[in-house]
C-alpha cells in the first residue's frame, strides 16, 4: 500500500528524497538548467508538499506552489525513486496535486520539465 500525506519540506525523509532528485537532475541537465525550488523558499505557507511512503519508507515526493496573486499553481519537486518507479507513485502524487489545487479554487497547473525525461513527459501527456 502507498500512503501519501502533506509533511513539511524539511523533514530528513523530504531532504533524502530532494537529494536524490537534485542527484538526478544534475547528471542530465547543466546547472543553469536545473530550477530547482530551494526548502526555504518551499517552506512558504503557498507551497503544499506531500510525501508517497510504502512500508513507511518515502518513495516520492511532489510539491503544488499556489501562486494566488497570478490564478494558477506549479507543480515542482516531483520525484519518485528508482526502486518505486511503475507502481504509479507519481500518478498518485500529481492526483493529489490536482485535487489540492481544485481546493484552492485553481483550475489552471503549470509545470515544467526537461526534454531528457521521457518518463516525465510521458506521465504528464497521459495525465493532461
Amino acid at each position: 500500500t502507498i500512503d501519501l500525506a502533506k509533511e513539511l519540506p524539511n523533514s530528513q525523509d523530504a531532504i533524502s528524497l530532494f537529494i536524490s532528485l537534485d542527484s538526478y537532475l544534475f547528471s542530465l541537465y547543466p546547472p543553469e538548467s536545473n530550477h530547482i525550488m530551494n526548502i526555504e523558499s518551499m517552506m512558504d505557507p503557498s507551497v503544499h508538499f506531500f510525501i508517497a511512503r510504502e512500508a513507511n519508507l518515502p518513495i516520492g515526493c511532489g510539491a503544488l506552489v499556489h501562486h494566488s496573486h497570478y490564478g494558477f499553481c506549479e507543480v515542482k519537486r516531483m520525484f519518485t525513486i528508482p526502486a518505486a518507479r511503475g507502481k504509479g507513485v507519481a500518478k498518485l502524487i500529481l492526483a493529489k496535486l490536482e485535487e489540492t489545487a481544485l481546493s484552492l479554487g485553481t483550475n489552471i497547473i503549470r509545470l515544467e520539465t526537461g526534454c531528457r525525461q521521457p518518463e516525465a513527459i510521458g506521465l504528464y501527456t497521459k495525465c493532461g
